[in-house]
């Protein structure tokens, strides 16, 4: 079926190589300036950090490694194990110094990539503040606000975790402490218009108010939002693929209502 739609293999990592081409191919043909747009490919970005971290702390051959991203993770890798952190992108250098320096002092990759995920968000928050589309800054807000509203629903029973929240257009970070502490998280985030208090819910949550917002703009021709579109749809279905091939491989069955 997969190859009839005109991806190319029959492994695991011979498929997703040809979508990724595939999704390359069509990118370069309907952006002038990808550079424009870069902030989609971030979290990419920031995901090849913690996957040369985690990489160069174990020891581990295996590559988990988004060949796309707009950082790649053997020079992220070569930048930690020659102490050369400083020539990385300046949104991910001095990040990648602090959660390298973290996870080899206490061992804690979880801590480490708390560190990566708030430098991430903050980074594209960076970004937007002088983009001139629109729909960029509303991409950027759902996801930080999810993150936010992630952090602080986990926060009921563990408040530290809120040191790793960014303000954003949605929440400011003082906002969210002080509903925390006082009870009214619930509260909070439905005034700010987020109809969710249940963390299981959320990914899909927020998946359609970014849906909704896209559809919204996707026959304004001047905008990137058709093509903001087409990257995570075409991610959405890459991870779908992932997920379908792998539990081929060891023998598990489907069923979910995710899947």
């Amino acid at each position: 079926v997969l190859n009839g739609a005109g991806i190319d293999g029959s492994t695991v990592n011979e498929l997703l190589k040809s979508m990724r081409a595939k999704k390359a191919a069509v990118i370069s043909e309907l952006v002038d300036d990808v550079g424009e747009i870069e902030v989609i490919f971030y979290p990419a970005a920031f995901h090849n950090l913690k996957a040369a971290i985690k990489k160069l702390y174990s020891g581990s051959e295996s590559n988990m490694f988004y060949e796309d991203a707009p950082v790649s993770g053997d020079v992220i890798l070569n930048a930690l194990k020659n102490n050369d952190t400083a020539s990385l992108p300046e949104y991910m250098s001095s990040t990648a110094q602090e959660a390298y320096r973290e996870i080899m002092r206490t061992g804690d990759g979880r801590l480490s990539d708390m560190i990566v995920d708030k430098a991430c968000l903050e980074a594209m928050i960076g970004f937007v503040r002088d983009t001139r589309f629109e729909i960029l800054k509303i991409y950027v807000n759902e996801t930080a606000a999810a993150a936010d509203i992630r952090l602080a629903m986990r926060a009921k029973d563990n408040p530290e975790l809120l040191d790793f929240a960014v303000s954003c257009s949605s929440f400011s970070k003082e906002a969210l402490i002080r509903a925390v502490r006082d009870g009214k998280l619930d509260e909070l985030i439905i005034s700010a218009g987020y109809e969710i208090t249940d963390i299981s819910e959320l990914d899909a949550y927020t998946e359609k108010r970014i849906a909704d917002a896209l559809s919204r703009e996707k026959y304004n021709i001047f905008s990137p939002a058709p093509v903001i579109n087409f990257i995570l749809q075409y991610e959405r279905i890459a991870d779908w693929v992932r997920y379908i091939l792998v539990c081929k491989a060891n023998g598990l069955k489907g069923g979910g209502k995710n899947v």
